[in-house]
């Protein structure tokens, strides 16, 4: 058993679809702490992934995201991410990540 404090963060990451063991590291070594971020909106606000907003008076116009924060961070996500246009299957390499994690982590990767 790997000791690391963040491996069973890094374990969970591996539940979603796109996360193999080397983005969930790198993912976690440029974010840290995940107990930091009282909300995932800051997490999201802190990878600039949150839309910018252009408002005067009454109205409210949203842009595209803001790209601020870590960008090696949002690139990671964002890889990640493409693997979801795919329709959800359960491969021999993910049900192997999956094995050994708690049903609670596997319905949350699964309703991502």
């Amino acid at each position: 058993m790997i000791s690391w404090r963040f491996y069973p963060v890094v374990l969970a990451l591996q539940a979603m679809r796109g996360v193999p063991f080397v983005t969930a590291v790198e993912m976690v070594s440029e974010v840290g702490d995940l107990s930091r971020f009282e909300h995932p909106r800051q997490l999201m606000a802190w990878l600039g992934v949150t839309p910018s907003e252009h408002s005067s008076g009454g109205k409210r116009r949203q842009g595209s995201i803001t790209k601020t924060g870590n960008s090696y961070a949002r690139r990671l996500l964002v890889e990640a991410a493409w693997s979801y246009r795919h329709p959800a299957r359960v491969s021999p390499e993910i049900q192997g990540r999956l094995e050994g994690l708690p049903k609670a982590i596997i319905d949350r990767a699964w309703d991502a």
